[in-house]
């Protein structure tokens, strides 16, 4: 969100803005040309609101141990009544 404002106030074409290139605003702000072509137009076309919020992903990520994997791998991160010393130690 503080990314896509920075690009709105360089590019700002106003009388006050500073008005300032695609590729001049890539470099003062650290991203891609394509990103600012992308923030400029969503403004454009959608307005603040949008111009400045990121879109949520649209994949789902499945989970890669299930609650019983999980628990073996933390069980020794549990242990509570070994000392430290003689805890296995990771590989």
């Amino acid at each position: 969100m503080l990314t896509h404002a920075r690009i709105l106030l360089k590019a700002n074409q106003s009388d006050g803005g500073p008005g300032w290139t695609d590729s001049a605003i890539a470099r003062a702000v650290d991203v891609h040309p394509g990103t600012v072509s992308r923030v400029r137009r969503s403004y454009v076309a959608d307005g603040l609101d949008v111009a400045l919020t990121r879109k949520a992903p649209n994949r789902v990520y499945p989970r890669r141990l299930d609650v019983a994997a999980r628990s073996i791998v933390m069980s020794p991160c549990l242990v509570s009544g070994i000392p430290k010393q003689t805890r296995p130690a990771w590989p």
